[in-house]
């Protein structure tokens, strides 16, 4: 089987966690000398769950999946509705490759060429208050001017609304979300996630008929800090989702900036507080451009 089919079956198969597809790729490139993605790979099930450590618990379930005759009319399926690229393409993600556990399959609407442009990501509350779009459409004219591509989770709040400013204003957005292609998830967001699928780029490590769950987005998070040269965190509460992406980042080397917002404001707390602990604050599109 190709190296990149491989990754494509272990992505779809049950029973494997994205860490376990991880050892499978790092097995394959340090044992084996993979060096193409259409090179041939011969590993039994069982080597695979050696290598990918899965438990036991889930060894029954991912053998089962392997070999099953459905695992392969999902592939088939993956293969003739999606695009993908696998982290043995040439055309993966490069900053992706800097993190600890990478995805080993992309799957994607769009424009996957926009991964190679300055990213910018702008995450923060789903609650936003008007104060975030003012500030949002303040900083972003400029920053499209000098082609920075804007990244986020297509979220309700900040996220879907840093995807429509961006649009609105002439610009170029990405937005990874924590589904299958087939899935969009809120469903407020449907309109969007179509004009970002046609004209941007839709980006997923979940294959078709993968819908919501919890554990997505904390998965999905992972792939925006990887993705981005910098972050703006535009509101965010004390305990925020916005504040785990923002540490990803921190943790992936990558340049962390806040919007200061009014003291004592629930929104704001996030945001001062990261600023207060070194993150760079943002007034104005210029204070960005500097880190690009």
């Amino acid at each position: 089987m190709q190296a990149r089919r491989l990754l494509l079956k272990l992505r779809i198969c049950r029973g494997i966690s994205f860490r376990g597809e991880n050892r499978v790729y790092q097995w394959m490139i340090n044992q084996l000398a993979i060096k193409s993605a259409t090179q041939a790979v011969d590993l039994t099930v069982d080597d695979l769950i050696r290598i990918a450590q899965i438990r036991k618990s889930n060894q029954a379930q991912f053998k089962a999946s392997f070999l099953s005759a459905q695992i392969e009319s999902d592939i088939v399926l993956n293969e003739q509705m999606c695009q993908y690229t696998t982290i043995l393409d040439a055309d993966y993600p490069a900053l992706l490759l800097e993190i600890a556990f990478p995805p080993v399959v992309l799957f994607y609407q769009g424009n996957l060429g926009l991964t190679k442009h300055k990213l910018l990501g702008m995450v923060g509350s789903r609650r936003n208050s008007n104060y975030a779009r003012i500030a949002i459409q303040s900083i972003l004219p400029p920053l499209i001017q000098h082609q920075i591509v804007t990244v986020s989770g297509l979220a309700m709040g900040v996220d879907g609304l840093s995807h429509e400013l961006t649009m609105k204003n002439g610009g170029k957005t990405i937005a990874v979300i924590g589904t299958g292609l087939d899935y969009c998830y809120p469903r407020s967001n449907v309109n969007l996630q179509a004009m970002i699928a046609h004209s941007h780029l839709l980006l997923t490590e979940y294959p078709l008929g993968v819908s919501v769950r919890k554990h997505h987005f904390l998965e999905r998070n992972r792939i925006i800090a990887g993705l981005i040269h910098n972050i703006i965190i535009v509101e965010a509460a004390k305990q925020s989702g916005s504040l785990i992406t923002a540490n990803l980042a921190l943790q992936n080397n990558r340049n962390v900036m806040a919007i200061p917002g009014p003291i004592g404001h629930p929104l704001s707390v996030g945001c001062n507080e990261l600023i207060a602990e070194g993150a760079k604050p943002i007034l104005t599109a210029d204070d960005v451009l500097e880190d690009f």
